[in-house]
């Protein structure tokens, strides 16, 4: 009896996937921003622009890695799935409001009626779909879905409030 039965559990899988994960990241996160980037060239034709969108994109980053520390939340590899998304709706809330800014000669009132509002519902609606996760009986979806919400509110509000306001000055 116990012949070929192997015994596992999360505390025995997470110690053993977690190099794995840290070494797949940067081989997942490299490539993902060096597309990231040349799809910005290609859609802004601005370096400025491509800037500004990469400066919101890693403001909200970074206030969610203070926002993570102080809340005493840490990254697993469950969590970690979040960054793909993050850094995608971060730059895709950053390209409408770049491209709406243009349309409309950086009227913000103007933005706001249009791609502002839009883009708040949308984030509303993936803040709404990833902050279920808070209620699962699972602490690594718990954390999954709070470092999700975290991170989509800050790169919609820096998107949507900031990047109008930074775009207007010259520097």
């Amino acid at each position: 009896m116990g012949d070929g039965i192997w015994l596992s559990g999360w505390d025995l899988f997470k110690p053993a996937i977690a190099k794995l994960v840290r070494e797949d990241m940067i081989r997942m996160l490299a490539p993902m921003f060096i597309l990231l980037v040349g799809m910005m060239i290609l859609i802004f034709r601005r370096v400025r622009d491509v800037g500004m969108s990469l400066f919101a994109m890693i403001l909200s980053a970074l206030l969610l890695l203070a926002i993570m520390s102080i809340a005493g939340l840490k990254w697993n590899f469950v969590n970690l799935m979040a960054t793909p998304l993050l850094l995608g709706t971060g730059i895709d809330y950053a390209i409408h409001v770049t491209l709406s800014l243009r349309r409309t000669g950086g009227n913000f009132k103007e933005l706001w009626q249009g791609t502002g509002k839009a883009l708040l519902f949308c984030g509303a609606s993936n803040v709404i779909g990833f902050g279920s996760l808070v209620f699962s009986s699972s602490e690594a979806l718990v954390s999954l879905g709070t470092v999700a919400v975290i991170g989509i509110l800050l790169s919609m509000g820096i998107s949507i409030f900031l990047l109008p306001g930074w775009s207007e000055r010259k520097f």
